[in-house]
């Protein structure tokens, strides 16, 4: 097919495809999400099909495009989610008389030193297929090879994807909405990194350093002198997918242990490594014995910046604490809401939202097998629908890692207690960054002792300006006393909660440092200070004056 007419027939599959999205929103904004989402139902099962074949015609990026919208549950309908999921597995295999003119042109002379290339593919990708390969010298490896012509093939559908999406996005119903646009450029950067594998024998490298405390994970070795932009080679390790549970099970392997060493070294990468691997699928997770555990493929990797690190743990203090003011602030600056959102709308939804995730759920008690979100989405989804919450492309591969890791826990340990689990790595985290957290409240404890320093000397400003008469104005003097008594009674209760979420932080800190006695004293401090917080009152002379009489 030449490029004018694979160019129109993206161009031509896209404006449909975002036609129907535009129509839904405009039925979901007069009905109803819900009613929307029936009455396109077979309009997009249709669009998502074309999108299918065409992506199995054309091959390459396109397969791997729909790949990725195949992940985009918040963005994509179920008929899509379904039916382009099947791409998954629809890549065939390019001859191995094309794959070994790759491999000649990349090691010349090189080649000498392999006693044997299986001609069968272990496996097979939109890019590049893998083939095991025996050394001179004994030692057997996997060669990762990207397939003949990719990078022509790929320049050219990038091109072509591209100028679709720019002239779609130039028509009047979709300027509001450049999500799309977004999307495919970081698809673009992403998979142009995926291209060079000698960049994912750098990240691999990086991930056998970051996770070398961890004795049960094999990451296997890199083979730099066979390695090159085309060819990865690495250590051949055997072990069965993790998902094969009747076959690994025999070889002294729990998969209650096993899962909770994905928790770890997963909890491990996002908030310590702050590297992840994005492809966490089956095929890349291999059991081998005594619930030992390789990592496989790391194409798909990305970094979370200190930014998005310190966002995701102030949006988790931030909830805790029910302050959903500054959980939307962190959102927006996590790119989570559009720009200008009204938090007063919001904030409402916010705590309904959560309010019935709570009601519904109890982590501590409820097992993954028996947690059901539907009632949950069901009721607040026509709000939520309407409201501008977005997932940003750069946190999309963080949702789609978490999904599959999620898929397989459940799998193999569908009785989890969600809670107790990821309650130590939580407590870890704590600990590592205590330094950081107690900067942190030092800072908020020093702001708010400057207001109180600040604050007197504002007030006798004021009322020297009052006694000079250079402000005027017409007001009780008994409800002066009584604002005067409802301030101070304000500022001491301010005072006491401070304090005593102070003490209660360093009681909690002590506590999962098992040092009870420090425990015990500022959890004592946290409740005396509780006390003044709940029934300190001020009440000014009169008041107690007539009290007095009264008895």
């Amino acid at each position: 097919m030449n490029k004018r007419r694979r160019f129109f027939k993206v161009l031509a599959l896209f404006l449909r495809i975002f036609l129907s999205f535009w129509k839904e929103m405009k039925i979901s904004q007069k009905k109803g999400y819900k009613y929307a989402e029936q009455k396109m139902l077979k309009r997009h099962t249709k669009d998502a099909k074309a999108l299918y074949n065409l992506a199995v015609d054309f091959g390459g990026v396109m397969i791997k495009l729909c790949q990725y919208f195949s992940t985009r549950r918040d963005m994509f309908p179920d008929p899509y989610i379904k039916i382009l999921s099947g791409l998954q597995d629809a890549v065939p295999p390019v001859s191995f008389d094309a794959i070994y003119s790759v491999i000649k042109n990349e090691y010349g002379d090189k080649i000498d030193n392999f006693e044997t290339i299986d001609q069968t593919s272990i496996a097979s990708a939109s890019l590049g297929q893998v083939h095991k390969a025996r050394l001179k010298n004994g030692r057997n490896l996997i060669l990762k090879i990207l397939k003949p012509n990719v990078e022509k093939d790929i320049d050219t559908d990038f091109a072509i994807l591209y100028i679709a999406f720019k002239a779609i996005s130039k028509l009047k119903v979709f300027k509001q909405n450049n999500e799309f646009i977004e999307i495919l450029e970081e698809f673009i950067r992403v998979t142009g990194d995926e291209l060079n594998f000698e960049r994912e024998a750098y990240i691999a490298e990086r991930f056998k350093l970051g996770m070398s405390e961890f004795s049960y994970i094999k990451i296997p070795d890199i083979y730099h002198e066979f390695t090159t932009r085309k060819i990865l080679a690495m250590e051949y390790v055997e072990g069965d997918k993790i998902t094969n549970y009747d076959i690994w099970k025999h070889r002294a392997n729990d998969p209650v242990v096993i899962s909770r060493r994905l928790i770890e070294v997963y909890f491990h990468q996002f908030l310590t490594m702050r590297l992840i691997h994005f492809d966490p699928h089956p095929g890349n997770l291999l059991v081998t014995k005594n619930n030992n555990i390789v990592i496989l493929d790391f194409g798909m990797s990305g970094e979370i910046t200190k930014e998005m690190r310190d966002g995701m743990l102030n949006i988790i203090r931030s909830f805790t604490s029910k302050n959903y003011d500054k959980t939307l602030r962190t959102m927006e600056k996590l790119g989570f809401l559009k720009k200008d959102s009204d938090y007063g709308k919001l904030i409402p939804i916010m705590e309904y939202f959560f309010d019935e995730i709570v009601d519904k759920i109890n982590l501590e008690k409820e097992t993954m097998l028996s947690i059901n979100l539907t009632p949950v989405v069901d009721e607040i989804i026509d709000v939520v629908y309407e409201q501008p919450f977005r997932l940003p492309y750069k946190w999309a591969y963080i949702g789609r890692t978490l999904g599959a890791l999620t898929g397989i826990i459940s799998h193999l340990y569908p009785n989890i207690k969600l809670f107790e689990e990821l309650k130590p790595h939580f407590n870890r985290v704590v600990k590592e960054n205590f330094s950081e957290i107690i900067e942190e409240v030092k800072n908020a404890a020093k702001d708010f002792l400057k207001q109180l320093f600040v604050l007197p000397e504002r007030a006798n400003t004021f009322i020297t300006k009052v006694e000079r008469g250079r402000i005027n104005f017409e007001i009780d003097p008994n409800e002066i006393d009584q604002r005067a008594d409802l301030f101070q009674t304000v500022l001491t209760k301010s005072v006491g909660v401070s304090l005593s979420l102070f003490s209660a932080f360093f009681s909690y800190y002590f506590l999962i440092r098992d040092e009870y006695p420090a425990t015990i004293v500022f959890g004592s401090l946290s409740l005396v200070f509780l006390g003044v917080f709940l029934f300190y009152k001020k009440r000014n002379s009169k008041d107690m004056i007539k009290k007095r009489f009264k008895k």
